[in-house]
């Protein structure tokens, strides 16, 4: 019995160590992801591209550490990683007039959509930043390409255990497009 204890316990503490180092590479992930996404919206392109290639790297390392045991793999962690890293990608993409696919960005179809969703957001903060600075139709074309998007999510209408959260994402999504279209309706107006 001492045998097998011992073996068991090699085991468990190994798990522990691999999900501490998949929650480190997680966080780092999301956090240059979203540092990333900020550099973008700052127009600091040089910066933005660094983090999220750092950011793909550390995704990259945490996929292959959390093959090592099927437990690690359903971890929410690295969901999270892949669903921020792909907003950072696709928001970078689109304002480049490109929209990725999820195999482009190597993510899975949830963390793909919930980027898609997520990426709404980002793209009313543009519209809004084009609005302040006086370039309606780049408003204009922001709100366009939110709605594209919208319009894909609203393909999905599964239920919450097989994409979960997507109801209440494109609810979200539709709020959010309905206050830029008011916000560039003001603007017009002024």
């Amino acid at each position: 019995m001492r045998v097998l204890i011992k073996e068991m316990r090699r085991y468990f503490t190994e798990l522990a160590r691999l999900q501490e180092r998949a929650r480190r590479l997680s966080r780092q992930v999301v956090r240059d992801s979203a540092r990333a996404i900020n550099a973008i919206h700052r127009g600091e392109e040089r910066i933005a591209d660094g983090l999220i290639e750092r950011a793909g790297k550390n995704l990259r390392r945490l996929v292959v550490l959390v093959r090592r045991d099927p437990w690690l793999e359903g971890m929410g962690d690295v969901f999270q990683a892949q669903q921020e890293y792909a907003e950072a990608r696709l928001l970078r993409a689109l304002l480049r007039g490109k929209l990725l696919k999820p195999r482009a960005l190597d993510v899975g179809y949830r963390a793909y959509l919930g980027a898609v969703a997520d990426v709404i957001g980002e793209l009313r903060r543009c519209a809004l930043d084009a609005i302040r600075r006086g370039e309606l139709q780049q408003a204009e074309r922001m709100l366009e390409r939110m709605e594209e998007l919208y319009d894909m999510l609203m393909e999905f209408d599964y239920a919450d255990s097989v994409i979960p959260g997507m109801r209440r994402k494109q609810d979200v999504a539709r709020q959010l497009i309905e206050r830029t279209r008011a916000d560039l309706v003001l603007a017009v107006k002024r």
